[in-house]
């Protein structure tokens, strides 16, 4: 009998520690990435999530894509 109501009294507390998990937010895990440095040997690390990166390649290439635009406009000028 003694056990069974040591079983009882510790389920509550079981639950509140899955309830506390299940309200702790994801984190999201970082992914790092070495960069070269203009001018330097040494190579810089940088860490950022998965989202983080994506954002920073789209924009890399909207900026990209921008400064095409402008070299091809400026062109067009140039020569008409």
């Amino acid at each position: 009998m003694p056990t069974l109501l040591a079983l009882s009294v510790g389920a509550p507390a079981l639950a509140d520690d899955r309830a506390k998990d299940a309200a702790k937010p994801e984190i999201e895990k970082k992914v790092c990435r070495f960069e070269a440095r203009t001018g330097s040997a040494l190579r810089k690390r940088t860490c950022l999530t998965a989202a983080q990166w994506q954002q920073l390649e789209t924009a890399k290439s909207d900026d990209n894509h921008s400064q095409i635009d402008n070299i091809q406009s400026a062109r067009a000028l140039k020569y008409n």
